[in-house]
């Protein structure tokens, strides 16, 4: 976690909440978070060769719990997939189905006029996993400032 970077006590929160809602402790490596000042995007999960590089979170962004928390669902979707056999846990693995099918169940949250690949990248069980755990945290977290956050949006 970037100690010295304004976005610490919002990345603090947030990762606590995420913690506080997790039943299980893992082996997996530390991730770095990194702070940048992109205005094209609000957070990223990067990987190489099938392992973690960081996660990156934009200053430029007000939604900086938001976005920290669903590149956070990616990292542990990923991390999932690549303990359990290859590709994204949500996509195919089968301690997921049940979430697929309420997932699948959502409305589309698109607009009309997104192209093809947009709608489907948006609707993909990886980006629909990481929306869905960084809403869930949020609710759950118990934290009058998360919870705030999470009705501002």
């Amino acid at each position: 976690m970037p100690r010295r970077s304004p976005l610490y006590p919002q990345l603090a929160r947030a990762l606590a909440a995420a913690d506080e809602l997790h039943l299980l402790h893992s082996d997996l490596d530390p991730v770095p978070v990194r702070a940048t000042s992109t205005t094209s995007q609000s957070g990223c999960y990067r990987l190489r060769a099938g392992d973690p590089v960081d996660v990156r979170v934009s200053r430029r962004h007000s939604r900086v719990a938001l976005s920290f928390l669903h590149e956070l669902g990616h990292l542990l979707d990923h991390q999932l997939g690549h303990e359990l056999g290859p590709g994204w846990a949500s996509g195919q693995h089968e301690a997921f189905a049940d979430w697929r099918n309420a997932a699948s169940e959502l409305e589309p949250r698109l607009q009309a006029g997104v192209g093809r690949s947009r709608r489907r990248y948006f609707n993909s069980a990886k980006e629909v996993w990481a929306r869905s755990y960084a809403q869930a945290v949020l609710t759950n977290s118990g934290d009058p400032w998360l919870c705030d956050h999470l009705a501002g949006l």
